[in-house]
């Protein structure tokens, strides 16, 4: 199931939208280094890399309407294409992310093999999953049960299962997006980080 340009836009526009919106640029500056060159799959609207001015950014969308959007709205460099089948060189990316919203990924271990083949000998795989027993995913079933339903959520142990065996999991944190209503041991959303070994 794929969000609409609309729907996407309601979402973001939101208090909920600005509060993962803001939380996630926060970890991804956080998490990347001054010079990597970084591939952000499911780019949507384009609102990450258009606050993440100054990295060298790119984002990959299949819906041409979300990519015109994106494109006017960033100075990024935005592709059409799908997880799946990544129109990129090999080794081409530092680090590659995986955004948990909507989620568009039809063969999720075809999708992790090309991401790793378009890392560096060093990259990176960071992939958000939501928390399906959080607080924030509770808000957001009440004031939007549609797009809701479209959050991905992926079971840590099937990422561990689909990630090819050259990859390493080197971090995982638990991401609060509402503060203080969430909790350290229900968090609203999970950042996995897998390394090449």
């Amino acid at each position: 199931m794929h969000a609409s340009k609309e729907e996407l836009s309601n979402f973001y526009e939101s208090k909920l939208g600005k509060a993962f919106l803001k939380s996630e640029v926060a970890l991804l500056l956080h998490e990347i280094h001054k010079g990597e060159k970084i591939l952000h799959v499911g780019s949507g609207l384009g609102l990450v890399e258009k606050y993440m001015t100054g990295i060298a950014i790119t984002g990959i969308e299949n819906s041409e309407d979300l990519l015109s959007v994106a494109r006017r709205g960033s100075n990024a460099l935005f592709v059409k294409g799908k997880a799946e089948n990544l129109p990129f060189l090999k080794e081409t990316f530092d680090i590659v992310i995986f955004s948990p919203f909507p989620d568009s990924i039809n063969d999720y271990e075809t999708a992790m093999k090309e991401a790793v083949a378009v890392l560096k000998p060093q990259g990176r795989v960071m992939l958000m999953t939501m928390n399906k027993n959080s607080v924030y995913y509770a808000s957001l079933r009440k004031e939007n049960p549609n797009y809701a339903d479209m959050m991905r959520f992926v079971d840590l142990k099937y990422v561990e299962s689909a990630m090819p065996r050259t990859m390493k999991l080197t971090g995982l944190k638990r991401v609060n997006l509402l503060g203080s209503a969430s909790s350290e041991s229900d968090p609203d959303m999970y950042l996995l980080t897998y390394s090449k070994a």
